[in-house]
């Protein structure tokens, strides 16, 4: 059987068999090529479990509303869950949905927080709803969605806790992307620690970050966020 030139180090033949030619390293990968090699691997499983575990998200219980503009998935095992049943009706103008400027996502996130936000504890607290929706999603539309429905609905004053104080440029934004012009924002910053929070905004969305909920100084502030935040009083 002939041998064929073939790098140092390196053994090749022909099989008798078949028609390739095989080529065989013998020699020990080097650190470098075994950590590449090994990096490309994982990296390689990751998109396979990328791939696997996670799928189109199709909200369940809402076939109205405009398609969400970016693609939107869940995990695969979450997937296989049941949404529960949709029972609160939406009281949201109409253009809302047929101008898009809430998604059929968005707009079944608004739902589900008003229908959770309709019972009570048996603590008697009213339930909360959790948006755990990621980064690019929306979150602060369907926050706005949630002011504007609860404001329909004769709720008039509202508690909006961001990160940044620059982020009530884009409350503002997003209250009047769903048509909540009417709605007035206003900044907790803007309320002299002396004076009574209703003397600035009698109704409307208190803007705050968690730094300023933390304050030791908001005594007034303290009171508003009571009655807004606890008491579920209009």
């Amino acid at each position: 059987m002939p041998f064929h030139q073939v790098p140092e180090n390196r053994v090749r033949w022909d099989e008798p068999k078949c028609d390739p030619v095989i080529v065989i390293d013998v020699d020990e990968p080097d650190d470098k090529e075994a950590a590449d090699c090994s990096k490309d691997d994982e990296e390689e499983l990751q998109d396979d479990y990328d791939q696997s575990t996670y799928v189109t998200y199709v909200p369940k219980e809402v076939n109205f509303g405009v398609p969400h503009p970016s693609d939107v998935v869940e995990s695969e095992s979450l997937s296989c869950v049941d949404s529960p049943k949709i029972t609160y009706k939406l009281s949201l103008p109409e253009t809302v949905f047929s101008e898009g400027k809430l998604s059929n996502v968005q707009i079944e996130a608004v739902i589900y927080a008003c229908q959770a936000h309709e019972q009570r504890l048996p603590s008697g607290e009213r339930m909360g709803f959790l948006l755990g929706d990621g980064v690019g999603l929306g979150k602060g539309r369907t926050i706005a969605g949630i002011v504007r429905e609860n404001w329909i609905k004769g709720e008039k004053k509202a508690l909006w806790v961001s990160a940044s104080r620059d982020l009530e440029l884009d409350a503002r934004r997003d209250l009047d992307d769903v048509g909540a012009l009417d709605i007035a924002i206003c900044p907790v910053t803007r309320v002299p620690y002396s004076k009574d929070v209703e003397h600035y905004i009698s109704k409307g969305v208190l803007f705050s970050t968690y730094t300023s909920l933390m304050s030791k100084k908001s005594g007034n502030f303290s009171k508003f966020t009571k009655k807004v935040a606890l008491s579920g009083q209009k």
